[in-house]
């Protein structure tokens, strides 16, 4: 579910505004994450997820551009996140 979202955040970034491009684009990108997703999230075991996560909610504590690495010597996955952009929600809030 979470690579649809990031998919469909993608693909707002892509053609003017308004456009039916743009439209495709989010389409185009929630259906891509998704399946990514999908994908990555059938080869994490639960102790995966938990670390991703954790390094997801540590990525919004800390400087734009810093990495957060994750691992997992048991199953061997590892990743990072990275904060590229601020942003707010449909309330003003900073995110």
């Amino acid at each position: 579910m979470l690579g649809g979202v990031l998919g469909g955040v993608v693909g707002t970034q892509i053609g003017p505004r308004g456009s039916n491009e743009k439209v495709a684009a989010i389409i185009a990108g929630t259906l891509l994450g998704a399946w990514l997703g999908g994908q990555l999230g059938e080869k994490m075991d639960e102790r995966d997820v938990l670390k991703a996560k954790s390094a997801e909610l540590d990525a919004y504590d800390t400087d734009l551009g810093n990495n957060i690495n994750w691992n997992n010597k048991q199953s061997g996955n590892y990743g990072s996140v990275t904060p590229i952009r601020e942003g707010t929600n449909s309330y003003g809030n900073q995110c």
